[in-house]
This record gives C-alpha cells, structure tokens and sequence, in this order.
C-alpha cells in the first residue's frame, strides 16, 4: 500500500465517523455557560505564566479574577441544572460531588485566614530560637501583653490566601466541566499544551538575544535574562515539567482513533530483505495516516520536553525523567510499561535531537555534570535551611505567615550567604516555616491525593470497555508524571507555590478528580472477584452525551444513570461550598489589585533611583511619590508599597540636600555618582561625627542644612512608619538608625533610642 492510499484510506475512516455524529441532541443552556466556564478557566491558567511567571501581583489578580467568573458561570449552570432535573426536560443532566482536592486548597485558605485573626501571642514575642532572642524585648516591649495577628506580614498572607481561595475554585470548576465530555478535555490539553509551547518558544527567543522580551521587561526590576515571560528559568521548568505531564495525556487521546493497517502480507520464507522491505512499507502506512491533530500533538510534548532541558535547569531535567518514570510504573503491567517507555523514548530522542540543533547540548551536559557533588553546590542553601527551620519550633502548628517567608527567615539567619532569600528554594520548608505542621500536612496531602487518583484510575483500565480505555490511561498518565516532577522541583525550587505552577497542578487535580467522580459504574475500589464479574457483565450500551461522543455503560444501568444524581447530598452540598469560595474571594480580589497597582509603582521608583542623575528625576520622582501614598491607602500594610515610598523620599532628599551643598554643580556622571555615594545615610553620618571632632563649626553649618532637607522632605517619619509596619523587612530597620543619627547626634546607636 503506497502513502496516496493509505492517506485516502484514513480521510475517509475519518468522514465516515463524523457522519455518524450527525444526530446530537441540542447543546442546554446550563452545558453553554459550563464551556465557557472551562474556556475562561483555561485561559487564566495560560494568562497567569505571562505575567512573570506568576512573582507579581499581577499574576494572583488574574487567577483571582479568572476563578470568580468561572465560578459564577458553574454555579448559574448548576441552578440551571436544577430547573430542568426538577421539570424532567433533561434527564442527561448530572452533578459532580465535591473533591478531596477543593477540600484541601479550602483549607489551606481557612489556615490563612487562621493567621490573620488577631487572637495571638505577637510573632516577634514568640520567637524564642532567633539568632539574637534578646531583641525581643527590646525592640517592641509595651507588645507583649497584645494581642495581633500570627503572621509577621499581613499583606503577604492575604495575597497567598486569595491565590488558594482561587486553586479551589478553579478544581472545583474543571472538575466539573471536563468530567461530562471527552473533547472538553482534549480542547482543555490542546489550548494548555498551545500555551506551553508558546512559553518555550518565547524562551528561546529570550535566549537567543540574550535580552528579556517585551512584556516581561515592563515588570522586571532585576537585570537577569529570563526564560520567556519566567523571571527564574528553574520556575519556567517547574510549570513545563507539569504541562508535560498534559501533553503526554494529549498525545494518548489523540492516537485513540482508529487507523486503517496495512496487512500483513509477507512471510519469512521470502527473506529477510523482504521482511524489512513490507516493515518498511507499514511503517510508512502508519506515518501517512497520521492526521495534523495527532502530530502537533507529538510536536507539542517534543517542544516541551526540549523547553525544560534548555532551561538548564537541574531540577526540571530530573523532574521531567523522574516524571516519566512515575508514569511508566503507573500502567501496572509489564506490557503498558514496556509500550509506555518504547513510545515516550522516541519522543525523548526528537528533543534531544532538537535540542541539539538549537546548540543547547552543552550547557545541558554541563549542568548535569555538577550532580556528581551536590552538596558542594548546595552548601548555602544547606545552611539557610538549617536556619530558617529554627522558626519551626516557635510556631509548630500553624507557622508563622502564609506567604511571608521572605520574612519569617530573617531573624533567624545565622549564617550570612549575602543573598536575600525571598523563597527557600524547597517548598517543603517553605511550607512548614510559613504554615506549620497543619500546613505540611496539607500540602503533602494534595500530593498524596494525586498520586492515589492516578492509582485508582489506572486500576480501572482493565475493567472498563475497550472504547473507554485510552481515556483512563491519559488521565492515569497525567495525574502520575505532573505530580511525579513537582516531588523533584518541591525538594530544590519554590516553583511549586507559585501562581503559574500551582495552577497548572489545579488543573491536573481537578482532571483526575473529575474524571473520578464521573465514574459511576463501579465503587471506588474493586476486589479481583468484582473486576472479574464486572468485565463479563452484560453488554455496552453507547450512550451519546453533550458534546457528541459516546461513552459505554452496562444495559441494566442505562436507564438508572439518566434519572439519578449520584450522592445527591454531596452535590448539593458542593454547590453551597462553591457559593461561598466564590463570595469569600471578593475581599482578596479587591486587595489584589490594589497590590497590583502598588507593584507597579514600586518598579517605577526602583528605576528612579538607579538613574538620580536624570534630569526630571525630581519630578518624576515626585509624581510616582504622590501616587503611591495615595495607592497605600487601600493597603497601607504592604510591605514593598512602604519601602518605595522610604526610598523615594530619601532620594528627593539627597538631590534637594545635593543642590543646597553644590548648587553650581555641572560635573560628568562619574562625578556625580561620585558626589551621590558620599551623599549617602551611612557615608553623611560617618563624615559627620568626624567633623564634629574636626571642625565643630563646619559640623554645626552641614547639621543645619540637613535639618532644613529633614523639614522639606521627611525621610525619617516614612522611615519609622514602614518600620512599625514591618520591621522584618530588609532594611527596615537600618534606614530610621541612618535617620536618627542624622537628625539627632546626640542619640546613641541603642534599640531603645530607636524606638522613640
């Protein structure tokens, strides 16, 4: 059979399956505004890795947004629903029961909220194994008899108890919607898989110009090449390594259909020149009736795999074979394992080979190489864990801040690494600093969860039709290999609390969840005995649903599943859970935006200060000041927003004190960095207590100037607010010290003259 004949025998197998889904019954009400729930909610996982990879605020607003809308949409479906169940005009219609996964995002949510009631002991009371315990008591003793919240931040805690609210909304929504139809869920994997290539190719552009693109530029502060929109590559690894898992489920369901083999008409009497000769020609029979959904999908876990290879990133290139692996031991038999690894390496040895035309071998290679001594190369962050488990044991249960752990780590840094860890770089002890053992728990239990949904599902395979049985396999697969690479990147990236990546496990979350809670032939669990009497039970029924593909059930249950909801108490009470996720996110939406907003400006005061020798850098700095006091208004705890408004004003301070000392001054930028460093806090206050041993008049006449700068622009009162605010944020502290020994030389250098 040549390549015309085989490309004509599968054009028409393929009419001739879509002619037979000519009669379909007419799409409700409530199943429109469930698809369009399901579109919004796969575009808001798309939209959020854009968005930095999920580090700003920006990223947790859309989230936020996009699972309120979807959210709103499933519930008005659901009363829909409950219409036409209780007039009888559709039958068809069913409920999908409450996930464990909802559960699990809800109540790491409520142990946000837990933190921010303010019933506790103060946080800096508590730490009694801090490096230096005995500034508690100095810094804030009239504390000790209040009452305020657990976490040390309370701005940061409510923008990661929205983005949790926002995972639980969006499970609960994929869930159900992908459990009715099987193309929602192949049009879920190809929208989430179109989304993962573009990021991988972005990146490489990225790479490529060894520049930032465009709409990661906006909202960078630092001067890092980014991988695509992702600030971290090993973040932009981490979110692949979980989309890997979706486009490998993709390519299961798109190789479902049928195609058309050649027979077999050889034999080995012939030769074995002949026998290559017609294995060759089947071969090319196979090729020529791939259509163009099945090979983009293959192309789609190609580019995907090259993508997290070329991130060089260590973790992400584990993950990914550790993934793999997962999934292969998830088929549970030696045949699915065997065909399993056969297939997957074919595809493995396209993106090595592609990533050996793009010239990203090397690098691989070499980042590899370094696992031969990981601890060496890990040494600084063995210590800052080391350190920042020392918080573990003054807030046991429920930790110490959700969110906040750039902050919960500093009074406890014993060794000094010169780096600033905003993230642990392992979200299990980012887990258990910033939420205690409860969170641990939790954390591990949407793990535990993925891993016994992929289990289960796969031990269905062998008792469900033929027609069904692809389905339980790419789901199986999904669920193994996505939780599989998110173990490795959890032991040594923060990826996994990001935005980006915790949605995309959402979604995996809520595909095994859904198709879990559709399944309403058997109990959860089988002995051999009702496998066995299951699998010679009568014959399949097809049974066409919403979307027009036809799933199987037994005949004596045909007419028992059109006119019953399953676990009617549990969807009801599912719909009342929905209800109030959604009116509780409100709050969190609001303040994301408000956070959102504050980023923004804070970027635009970081660029400020780097460039003082501008020439409208007063101006600028002035309009970007008045902006950002009137954005902390409707946030006035955020953390960043306060240390911008510091550090502007300090800098409108220094160019106004600047043209009082050198009012004529017209010298090159180096001199004018030159003149700028000797202008600042720590180099003012050191020159100052030498010419008042000097020259005490000279000292007098620069003490007088300063005051008159102090007048006009008060650095110190924005200074000492953001340190009552937040006193563990990285500078917080030094910069009303810098403050108070200009202003009074007189004061001494103690916490208690700090305090007044």
């Amino acid at each position: 059979m040549t390549l015309l004949e085989a490309w004509k025998r599968q054009q028409f197998s393929s009419a001739t399956r879509n002619s037979s889904h000519t009669a379909q019954r007419p799409t409700t009400g409530s199943e429109r505004l469930e698809i369009i729930a399901l579109g919004i909610s796969a575009a808001t996982l798309n939209v959020v890795p854009w968005l930095l990879g999920g580090f700003i605020p920006h990223a947790r607003l859309a989230l936020l947004a996009g699972a309120i809308v979807s959210g709103l949409l499933v519930l008005l479906a659901r009363v829909l629903q409950r219409f036409a169940r209780s007039s009888q005009r559709d039958p068809h219609e069913r409920l999908t029961p409450l996930s464990p996964a909802v559960l699990l995002f809800t109540a790491m949510a409520m142990l946000g909220l837990l933190q921010l009631l303010p019933i506790f002991q103060p946080p800096l009371q508590a730490m009694h194994h801090a490096a230096e315990p005995v500034l508690r008591n100095e810094l804030q003793p009239e504390a000790a008899s209040k009452y305020s919240p657990r976490t040390v931040c309370t701005a940061d805690t409510r923008l990661a108890t929205g983005q949790y609210l926002a995972l639980a909304i969006l499970t609960g929504v994929i869930a159900e919607t992908v459990s009715k139809s099987r193309k929602r869920l192949i049009r879920l994997l190809a929208f989430q898989a179109a989304g993962a290539c573009t990021v991988t190719i972005a990146g490489w552009l990225s790479l490529f110009d060894q520049q930032p693109l465009g709409i990661a530029e906006q909202w960078m502060i630092g001067r890092t090449i980014p991988f695509g929109p992702f600030v971290n590559p090993n973040n932009a690894a981490g979110w692949l390594c979980v989309q890997l898992g979706m486009s490998l489920g993709l390519v299961i369901l798109l190789f479902d259909e049928r195609i058309e083999k050649p027979k077999r008409s050889y034999n080995f009497e012939k030769g074995f020149r002949e026998f290559v000769a017609r294995q060759v020609e089947r071969l090319q029979g196979r090729l020529s009736a791939l259509n163009s959904a099945q090979i983009l999908g293959s192309l789609s876990f190609v580019i995907i795999a090259a993508g997290i290879a070329s991130t060089l990133s260590r973790s992400g290139i584990v993950g990914a074979i550790f993934g793999l692996l997962i999934g292969a031991l998830s088929r549970l038999q030696i045949r699915g394992i065997v065909f399993f690894a056969v297939a997957t390496s074919l595809l493995v040895a396209v993106s090595i080979g592609l990533i050996t035309l793009f010239e990203f071998d090397e690098g691989v290679l070499l980042e590899l190489s370094t696992l031969d001594s990981p601890v060496a190369e890990s040494t600084g962050r063995l210590e800052h864990w080391s350190d920042s488990l020392r918080a573990v044991a003054d807030f046991p249960l429920i930790g110490a801040g959700l969110g906040c752990y750039r902050m919960i780590n500093q009074p406890y840094v014993d060794h000094d690494t010169r780096v600033w860890f905003q993230k642990a770089d392992n979200q299990l002890v980012e887990t258990v600093v910033e939420c205690g053992g409860i969170g641990l728990l939790l954390y591990l239990g949407l793990g535990v969860f993925a891993f016994s949904q992929a289990l289960r599902i796969s031990r269905r395979v062998q008792t469900v039709s033929r027609h069904r049985r692809p389905l339980y396999i790419a789901i199986s697969l999904i669920a193994a290999v996505s939780s599989g690479t998110l173990v490795v990147t959890s032991l040594f990236d923060y990826a996994t609390g990001l935005p980006a990546v915790a949605g995309a496990f959402a979604c995996v979350l809520g595909i095994a969840a859904g198709r879990h809670n559709s399944d309403e032939e058997a109990p959860e669990s089988r002995t051999k005995r009702e496998a066995r009497r299951h699998r010679h039970g009568p014959p399949d029924v097809p049974v066409n649903d919403s979307d027009g593909e036809s799933e199987t059930t037994s005949a004596g249950d045909h007419e028992h599943r059109q006119h019953r909801d399953p676990r009617p108490g549990l969807t009801r009470r599912s719909t009342w859970m929905y209800g109030m996720l959604v009116l509780a996110s409100f709050p969190f939406l609001a303040d994301a935006w408000a956070a959102a907003r504050i980023y923004d400006l804070t970027v635009a005061a970081t660029r400020l200060q780097r460039q003082p020798e501008a020439a409208d850098t007063d101006v600028l700095a002035d309009r970007v000041l008045i902006d950002l006091q009137q954005a902390l208004q409707h946030r006035p705890d955020d953390p960043d927003g306060l240390d911008a408004v510091t550090r502007l004003t300090e800098l409108r301070w220094r160019t106004s004190l600047l043209k009082a000392l050198r009012p004529e001054f017209s010298g090159d930028q180096n001199e004018f960095r030159q003149l700028w460093q000797a202008l600042s806090p720590p180099e003012l206050a050191a020159r100052l207590i030498w010419l008042r041993q000097a020259s005490p008049d000279e000292a007098a006449q620069l003490q007088q100037i300063i005051d008159q700068r102090f007048d006009e622009f008060p650095w110190h009162t924005a200074a000492a607010r953001e340190f009552a605010a937040v006193p563990f944020y990285p500078g917080a502290a030094t910069h009303p010290l810098f403050a108070l020994a200009l202003r009074n030389p007189d004061a001494s250098f103690e916490s208690a003259a700090l305090q007044q």
